[in-house]
């Protein structure tokens, strides 16, 4: 029983062993970079043992070869290169074995020239290998591999290993910083572009008569002749006024300043609440130019009720407050706005007993108005 178990382990080995190469290994010793019989001898474990094509046992070495030099901190050739490499030294292989059985002297130089070569260092460094490395003792590492192959690696190095994690987290900020300012820039752009049209919607208004027409409102229905009324007084009763009513309303102009909408938006607006109150658009006087004008008025009523309440009861001493800032410049109403134009104003606070009042003023203004009064009201 023991001599039949003795016996059957040189059969095995032999059954195992590959031709020039010897014994398969399923994995590099890890502190060598590793020679070309060992490149042959992890191509054939996954080859015959793990039963891969060649293109994948090729593919497969090359993972493999490759995690050995980058823990070495030897730059290295592409991929494909290295897949390359490791099938043109196979197929090398295979003619060698081809013609084993040739006994002449070109054969056995053949043969010895590939075992001597298989001892040396599977070389996939990077063509510029010397120049990549910046430490020293790496690249004395790779000269000894391609030579004595006296010297091996000892482990990772925890201090490159630590100063490499803090570049990479330091360029994974930098490129998060880059991200986030480029999205901070589209949006002002965007913004930007929103105030660019807002602005050229407000030049078209204060163009004047160029601009102004009269909204045409499409009609979804025509009213019956059989209906109408027989007396303007049936037109007071019936039709609602309420385009009129709120033209007229300081409240409503107050609040479409508020939210700053335009007298265009307003007016296509105003059409669509009164049609769906049930009055008759066609008998109505409503354009842009209309609102315009009602809106204006509505602000100096506004502006003056504000002044006579104001100056309507006598007022201890005032104290005033000021203070400058450069502001987006929508005022200009004779010519057609600049596109970025800007102007400097001043914020105006009076503060006195039960008395706080802002008004604006722009500097020019101010100060005409501060030489001319004395800081009398």
């Amino acid at each position: 029983m023991d001599t039949e178990s003795c016996s059957s382990i040189p059969t095995t080995r032999s059954r195992t062993e590959i031709w020039l190469i010897g014994q398969m290994q399923g994995e590099f010793s890890g502190n060598l970079l590793p020679t070309s019989n060992e490149v042959l001898r992890l191509f054939f474990h996954y080859h015959k043992t793990m039963q891969e094509t060649v293109a994948k046992s090729a593919q497969s070495v090359a993972e493999d070869v490759t995690k050995i030099w980058n823990n070495a901190r030897i730059p290295t050739k592409y991929q494909p290169d290295i897949v390359s490499k490791i099938k043109c030294l196979f197929d090398e292989y295979t003619n060698i074995k081809k013609n084993k059985g040739r006994g002449n002297n070109k054969q056995r130089l053949k043969e010895q020239e590939f075992k001597e070569n298989g001892n040396k260092l599977f070389d996939i460094a990077h063509q510029d290998a010397n120049e990549l490395i910046k430490i020293e003792e790496d690249r004395t590492f790779l000269d000894d591999q391609r030579g004595r192959r006296q010297m091996k690696m000892s482990g990772v190095d925890k201090i490159l290993s630590e100063r490499e994690k803090r570049s990479h987290q330091r360029r994974q900020k930098e490129i998060e910083r880059k991200q986030l300012e480029e999205s901070r820039t589209k949006i002002r752009n965007e913004v930007s572009d929103e105030s660019e049209d807002q602005t050229v919607m407000s030049e078209g208004e204060t163009n004047g008569s160029d601009n102004d027409y009269e909204i045409e409102i499409p009609l979804y229905y025509k009213k019956q002749i059989g209906n109408q009324p027989d007396s303007p007084e049936d037109i007071d009763v019936k039709q609602p006024r309420i385009i009129p009513n709120m033209l007229s309303s300081s409240d409503v102009s107050s609040a479409l300043d508020r939210i700053n909408l335009s007298d265009r938006k307003f007016t296509l607006l105003a059409a669509a609440i009164a049609k769906a109150s049930g009055q008759e658009l066609t008998e109505v006087s409503l354009s842009r130019s209309t609102v315009r004008r009602k809106r204006l008025h509505n602000r100096s009523n506004i502006n003056s009720n504000i002044r006579e309440r104001f100056h309507a009861h006598e007022k201890s001493h005032l104290v005033v407050h000021w203070d400058g800032k450069i502001m987006k410049d929508t005022t200009a109403s004779e010519e057609p706005l600049v596109p970025h134009s800007t102007t400097e104003r001043l914020a105006v606070v009076v503060t006195g007993c039960n008395v706080e009042k802002i008004p604006w003023f722009s500097q020019d203004l101010f100060w005409h108005w501060a030489i001319s009064s004395q800081g009398h009201f």
